[in-house]
């Protein structure tokens, strides 16, 4: 069940927030960046577990770029991808549910409520949450989201860090 929280913050971008803000209301990061899942297969986020149905908040203000249900993107499950006013993104997959106002092109605040923890395009069905933040896309409302050549990525804590958010208390 989805429940909405009022936001903490105005509407106004926020790039360096003096109050802090969390992904989930309790979890732990249990697979790190650039991490090898496999001798072949690289981490491109951090996964954090959390109780399935547990709320999922956006990191940052800006513009819902994408929302793909399971089977659209190979692997991710139900997925958000929202581009931020300060030039990056964040891409949060393996949701069990999105917030339903959502939609492509959707404004968004920093903690707004936009899905919950689950474990959709996985083999394993263990709940979490998979977390990347890319810098280099744009968003055409015509469009699919696309970036000049291939998105830069960075490390998701290191963006969480800078941005004053954090992981809720497992």
């Amino acid at each position: 069940m989805l429940t909405e929280q009022k936001p903490k913050s105005s509407l106004h971008p926020v790039i360096l927030p003096t109050t802090r803000t969390k992904i989930v209301d309790r979890g732990s990061v249990t697979h790190r960046y650039l991490e090898y899942r496999t001798p072949t297969h690289l981490h491109r986020g951090i996964d954090i577990w959390a109780p399935r149905h547990s709320n999922i908040y956006s990191v940052n203000d800006g513009k819902v770029i994408g929302i793909y249900p399971e089977g659209d993107r190979q692997g991710y499950g139900n997925s958000i991808l929202i581009l931020h006013s300060d030039g990056f993104s964040s891409f949060y997959a393996h949701l069990e549910n999105f917030d339903p106002s959502l939609a492509r092109g959707s404004d968004i605040y920093r903690g707004q409520l936009i899905g919950t923890v689950g474990s959709s395009g996985t083999e394993d069905n263990h709940p979490h949450l998979h977390l990347e933040i890319l810098k280099g896309l744009r968003f055409f409302p015509t469009r699919p989201a696309i970036n000049e050549d291939r998105p830069e990525r960075t490390d998701p804590l290191d963006y969480l860090v800078r941005n004053n958010v954090t992981i809720g208390r497992a």
